[in-house]
C-alpha cells in the first residue's frame, strides 16, 4: 500500500508528475525480534531533489540505520518489536528541494504483520516409573500358600 501526500510551496500539482515514490518492508511479515529491511525510494519530481527525512515511523519496528542525504533512496535494518500480532502502519517522509527555494514534502507508507513467534518444540518429559519405589533382587513370586517347612 502506497499514499502520497504533498506540500508544496509555489507549484500546482499538475507540475509535479513522476515516480511517487515507495516504502517497503521485507519480509511483510514477521514475529518478535526477527529482522527485516525497510526500503525507502523518494519521488523522482521535476524540479525537485527528494531524500529521505528521518524518522521512520512505526509502533512494530525499530529502525535503525543512517540516511546518505546525497541519496534519494535508503535501506534500513529493522527489528521487529514485542507488539501484539496484527497490521500496522509504517510511514516515512521524503522532503524535496528544488530551485528557488521551492520545497516539497510526500508522505511514503506501508504496512507490516507482526505475526505469534513460533513456539519452541516440545521435549516429551522423562518416562516414569509405574510404582514409586522400584524393586530391587528377583522377584518374588507364588501366592504364600507353599512354605519351606
Amino acid at each position: 500500500m502506497l499514499t502520497s501526500t504533498a506540500l508544496l510551496l509555489g507549484l500546482a500539482p499538475a507540475a509535479t508528475a513522476g515516480f511517487d515514490g515507495r516504502l517497503a518492508v521485507r519480509p511483510a511479515r514477521g514475529s518478535a525480534g526477527s529482522q527485516v529491511e525497510v526500503r525507502i525510494e523518494c519521488p523522482a519530481e521535476e524540479p525537485f531533489f527528494f531524500r529521505p527525512l528521518p524518522p521512520v515511523e512505526s509502533a512494530a519496528l525499530a529502525v535503525s540505520g543512517a540516511v546518505d542525504p546525497l541519496r534519494s533512496t535508503a535501506d534500513l535494518p529493522a527489528t521487529v518489536r514485542a507488539v501484539p500480532p496484527g497490521r500496522y502502519s509504517v510511514s516515512v517522509r521524503c522532503e524535496g528541494r528544488g530551485g528557488n527555494g521551492l520545497i516539497a514534502y510526500r508522505t511514503l507508507t506501508a504496512t507490516f504483520t507482526v505475526v505469534p513467534k513460533a513456539a519452541p518444540p516440545s521435549t516429551p518429559p522423562p518416562k516414569k516409573s509405574q510404582v514409586p519405589r522400584v524393586p530391587r533382587g528377583g522377584v518374588a513370586t507364588g501366592d504364600g500358600s507353599f512354605r519351606d517347612r
